[in-house]
């Protein structure tokens, strides 16, 4: 996984003009805990995760997983006998296993999730640097920029943030639906 590091984080900050100096030392920590906001405002994990789910009374050719991309199935069970890989193939984009023969029983499953290499380097990357830019310049204040219009007894506020704070916002509500969770009805 290539997430950017500090020495790279320097380079492109510098690339922006952002005076870090003032925090050149904490600049790895504020690197995780932005690490770790984009993640809760995403709900996205950048590092894999392995995920189990259990189905009483499976019964089919498909099996479409909550959670996708689908890095690898780490062990898939029907009736507590293990599924080989030759008797499925799995649509690792789409969280979307094919059985090649009708299953039924109790199928339980352990599979990996994550996000691919190409969005972490050209969506995730750039994003984590203009967040710190955002927040190194702006002295961490993330609710936007506002102004008042005062006329007798009535004011009206607006937000008047342009560039990089709505381009942070737009990026982080695009990430949030790029791989989201799937729903299914019952």
């Amino acid at each position: 996984m290539a997430l950017i590091t500090v020495d790279e984080l320097k380079t492109e900050l510098d690339n922006q003009g952002v005076d870090y100096s003032a925090y050149e030392e904490q600049l790895e920590q504020l690197l995780n805990s932005t690490i770790t906001k984009l993640q809760g405002l995403t709900g996205l994990s950048i590092n894999p995760i392995i995920r189990e789910f259990l189905i009483y009374d499976y019964e089919g050719k498909m099996l479409q997983f909550d959670f996708y991309p689908v890095q690898c199935v780490n062990q898939l069970c029907i009736n507590e006998k293990i599924v080989d890989e030759d008797k499925y193939v799995l649509d690792e984009g789409l969280g979307v296993l094919y059985f090649k023969t009708l299953m039924n029983g109790v199928l339980k499953c352990k599979y990996t999730t994550y996000v691919p290499e190409e969005i972490i380097t050209s969506i995730i990357n750039p994003l984590l640097v203009d967040m710190l830019s955002h927040d190194i310049n702006k002295g961490f204040n993330w609710e936007g920029e506002y102004s008042t219009v005062k006329e007798g007894d009535v004011s009206v506020s607006y937000d008047t943030s342009t560039g990089l704070y709505n381009s942070i916002q737009d990026r982080i509500n695009n990430l949030k639906f790029m791989y989201s969770g799937r729903a299914k009805l019952l």
